[in-house]
């Protein structure tokens, strides 16, 4: 036995030399124990805090091992060393590639501190392949197979982004069954997806079971995607024009039979999951993002609705058959890993109704356009028909010609917004092709989602973001920088306490039209960025360009101005993400303040005041005091307005060459646009400005014969709406002072109610005017309807207050129905909506038809969605009023409840 060890002994290994020794080195005894009997030396409890120098010989030995003595040297720097505090750098940890949960792809650097997460960096392009410049040299039908590669859990959604883009610069309608076919392969794909994404979860954090289940159900889904295309995961299947071919015969019969059996299997994963102590442990608290800094750092889909803000395109901007579909969309409310997985269990359920009505509704029909240079020919015409042959060859060797355009179409992709920018220079490949992939901006956020967080939660994090890395490695891009020099962040208390609720660094450094030395802090740019992208289309939803295009241009140079339209854009944002906080509404009232302050002081340069964009400050402040609610002020804030517009036309007499100034003229159209509504809207029933008689008839041009886009009305409606308002005003004075039952109007009343009755039909048939149709020819038809709905709502209000019918007269009910009939000929989440809140709310308040009710509800509650406080406010009273059950005109109703509303 001492012989083996000794031998063991021998055999053990040496320490290395690491550079040459003149000493000998000591040999070690071969009867050697293996035991030791150096006492072992305990770590004091600060020993961490302190690096200690221990002297060693060349062969790295020490010398207390030797039993030699300490060299008198190294004992001295040991001696100096000793009580000196080093500091630890941060542990760097590569999670990945290799790690499981890293899908093979992703190199994360973490830097820990113990095993809790300090920074996070994600290094992506393990699966670069350059595709959006590959595209850029492929045809439209060759460059279809590369969005399959891109998110390969969800393909045929992919195939849908880039058709809907194509088709929508083609300007072709598909058929029918074509839009059922793709909205029923879109929803099987989002099973699909989310199969993947949550079971696969729940594997990485410790439970296999339900990925089992769960891929025998993907398999069934795998069938029909490979009955319909051919390809069980590179399907081809959508396709610019339609579909590539029609459903086999059977296949909705196995869809629908595998959709009434999916339900329970849907039951069977949350009994193992949703109430399971351990996968709760794992996933609540872990990964909170709240509202504002998922909108912050462009999160989409599951992880932006998981913190609570109930966004979903197929709902806003629907696309191919969703807006005939009914569905439910599920949203979180602590925004952590949890609540994701709720709401991507959720859509499980909301998928199958979307199928199941999908399958009840699927009409009969062609699949695709019956247009051979953009679909292929039936393969009998090519056997027979020399030219279906040719257009077959060249489709697929040449492709078809795109005219000139850009565009840019969004989808609901099972993870988030996917969208394609796509631009066309006319010929048969694209110019650029740049792909919105959400799960790139989704890995963006990890470092800000993981902070604080330990090592084992990173694993989570990742699988609740349901990353897909040939999505993300597509391409990288540049960050887009300003001109200016780098500024420092504001230091006022109130951009200090803002910036803890809005992380504006993902979207500071988005380009502006004008980058401006008044964006002083990140807080100003994300808001004037966000004023220039949402806030002004929401507020003048047809507006010419121009306009738009000054009004951001004159702010930034402007200091009043710019701060009345970020006070605008702070009002929308908070609203828009459902933020009701004292820190949001402090923001606001600093940039409105702000903006009154700057107003008064150029209010005191008579250089300053016959600006156009001092008239425009104060339009902005009261058109943001209409959508707050602020109705004691607005109508202070309005007749300043007619007092600048005054002094502006006096200005423009003795300066003939503003006159003709177009963005003059949208001031004034907007001026008379709220001067109008809030007449219409209250018992008051004036104008402050009198049409053709008030002091800005200058500035008018009633006699125009087109709509306007400013209004969304014909300018010749404004005179007749005022003199309606202004009748029923007086009508409702002399009934206060007699007995309202009894009251009838004068003769002279009645003949001139029929005399604006007939002027009235006279302005069914107002074209749009020519820079509209060469702008945007989708606005013609919705801005019709918005003339309508007015003419219309014009005649009900005659009808009811002047003429005094009552609710189930003919007059009436034909009113309502024709202000629906123009509601139809707007899409039901356009934003051509918001210019109809009059419209839309009287004929609400005027019928008592349940369905006709519910179509204004909804109407009504897309806007809403689109933080549109007016809609919010007149929804609310609606309702209010149909619970009275009140037959007095709504007006009179609100007047005596001491309510004012103003529908604009």
């Amino acid at each position: 036995m001492a012989a083996s060890f000794a031998r063991l002994a021998g055999n053990a290994p040496k320490r290395l030399c690491l550079r040459p020794s003149t000493l000998i080195n000591t040999s070690v005894p071969r009867s050697r124990s293996i035991a030791t009997t150096v006492p072992r030396r305990h770590a004091e409890a600060t020993s961490y805090q302190a690096t200690r120098l221990v002297p060693t010989d060349p062969t790295f030995t020490h010398f207390a091992n030797k039993g030699a003595p300490e060299d008198p040297e190294a004992a001295a720097l040991e001696s100096a060393a000793e009580g000196i505090d080093r500091k630890i750098r941060h542990y760097t940890v590569n999670f990945g590639p290799q790690h499981p949960a890293a899908h093979g792809v992703l190199r994360l650097i973490l830097e820990l501190n113990g095993e809790e997460i300090v920074r996070a960096d994600p290094h992506v392009g393990l699966l670069h392949r350059g595709t959006e410049k590959l595209i850029e040299y492929k045809t439209y039908m060759q460059a279809l197979p590369y969005f399959d590669r891109l998110d390969y859990v969800s393909m045929m959604t992919n195939e849908q982004c880039f058709s809907l883009a194509v088709e929508k610069l083609l300007n072709i309608e598909i058929p029918e069954r074509a839009k059922w076919i793709r909205t029923l392969f879109g929803e099987l794909t989002r099973v699909l997806n989310h199969l993947m994404s949550v079971l696969s979860h729940a594997m990485d954090v410790g439970a296999l079971t339900p990925f089992l289940w769960g891929f025998e159900e993907r398999e069934k889904l795998m069938e029909f995607y490979e009955r319909v295309s051919g390809a069980r995961l590179h399907a081809a299947y959508v396709r610019p024009g339609g579909v590539s071919q029609d459903i086999p015969i059977g296949l909705l019969d196995d869809i629908y039979q595998w959709a009434t059996q999916f339900g329970d299997r849907i039951d069977e994963t949350e009994e193992l999951l949703t109430d399971n102590r351990i996968w709760k442990a794992r996933t609540q608290g872990v990964g909170v993002v709240n509202a504002a800094d998922a909108l912050n750092m462009s999160f989409t889909g599951v992880m932006l609705r998981g913190s609570g803000v109930p966004w979903d395109i197929r709902k806003s901007q629907p696309y191919d058959a969703y807006d005939q579909v009914e569905f439910d969309v599920p949203v979180g409310v602590n925004g952590d890993c949890y609540d994701r997985y709720l709401c991507r269990m959720e859509e499980f359920r909301q998928s199958l109704r979307i199928i199941q009505q999908c399958l009840n509704k699927m009409p009969a029909g062609p699949v695709r356009v019956e247009d051979y240079k953009i679909m292929p020919p039936p393969r009998a015409a090519m056997k027979e028909n020399m030219e279906a042959l040719i257009h077959h060859f060249l489709l697929f060797t040449k492709g078809y010609s795109v005219p000139p355009g850009e565009t840019y179409s969004a989808i609901e992709a099972p993870k988030g917004e996917m969208g394609v920018f796509l631009v066309s220079d006319g010929s048969e490949r694209p110019y650029r092709c740049k792909i919105r992939a959400p799960g790139f901006a989704h890995l963006g956020g990890f470092d800000q989602v993981s902070r604080g967080h330990l090592l084992a939660d990173a694993v989570a994090i990742i699988g609740t973001m349901d990353l897909v890395f040939g999505e993300v490695d597509r391409r990288r891009p540049s960050p887009v920088k300003f001109n200016q020099p780098k500024l420092e962040k504001a230091s006022t208390p109130a951009t200090e306490d803002t910036q803890a609720v809005i992380d504006m660094m993902p979207l500071v450094y988005q380009p502006l039209p004008n980058p401006s030395p008044l964006l002083l802090s990140e807080e100003s740019r994300f808001l004037m960025h966000t004023f220039a992208t949402q806030t002004a289309k929401m507020l003048f939803p047809a507006a010419p360009e121009y306009f738009l295009q000054r009004m951001i241009g004159s702010a930034m140079e402007t200091p009043h101005l710019l701060h009345a339209l970020l006070a605008s854009s702070c009002s929308h944002h908070s609203r828009l993400i459902q933020d009701s906080g004292p820190r949001s509404k402090m923001m606001c009232l600093k940039y409105t303040n702000m903006a009154i302050a700057g107003l008064r002081s150029a209010l005191c340069d008579p250089d300053q005041a016959t600006k156009p964009e001092t008239v425009t400050t104060a339009m902005a402040l009261c058109t943001n005091d209409v959508c707050n609610g602020n109705m004691k002020i607005w109508r202070t804030h309005l007749g300043g307005v007619l007092r600048m517009l005054m002094g502006l036309l006096q200005y423009q007499r003795a300066s003939p060459i503003l006159m003709d100034d177009p963005f003059i003229q949208c001031l004034f159209k907007w001026f008379k646009t709220v001067d109008i509504l809030a007449a219409l809207s209250g018992v008051h029933g004036e104008c402050i400005d009198s049409p053709g008689k008030g002091a800005l008839n200058g500035l008018s041009d009633y006699a125009t014969w087109h709509v306007d886009e400013i209004s969304g009305y014909s300018l010749d409606l404004i005179p007749i709406l005022a003199e309606v308002s202004k009748l029923a005003s007086q009508i409702r004075l002399s009934a206060s002072e007699e007995n309202e039952e009894d009251y009838t109007a004068s003769l002279e009343t009645m003949i001139r109610a029929e005399d604006l009755e007939f002027q009235l039909f006279q302005l069914f048939d107002r074209p749009v005017h020519d820079e509209t149709l060469s702008r945007d020819r989708s606005l013609v038809l919705e801005l019709h309807g918005t003339h309508l709905a007015f003419v219309h709502s014009a005649l009900l209000h005659l009808h009811r207050r002047v003429q005094l019918h009552s609710k189930d007269n003919a007059k009436v009910r034909a009113d309502v129905h024709n202000i629906l009939e123009a509601l139809s000929m707007i899409e039901p989440h356009s934003l051509m909506n918001i210019l109809i809140l009059w419209p839309i709310f009287s004929a609400g308040c005027e019928t008592d038809d349940d369905e006709e009710r519910e179509t204004i509800l909804v109407r009504m509650g897309n806007m809403q969605k689109l933080g549109m406080g007016n809609f919010t406010r007149a929804r609310e009273v609606l309702r209010k009023y149909w619970e009275s059950g009140s037959q007095l005109p709504w007006d009179i109703y609100l007047a005596k409840l001491g309510l004012e509303l103003v529908l604009f």
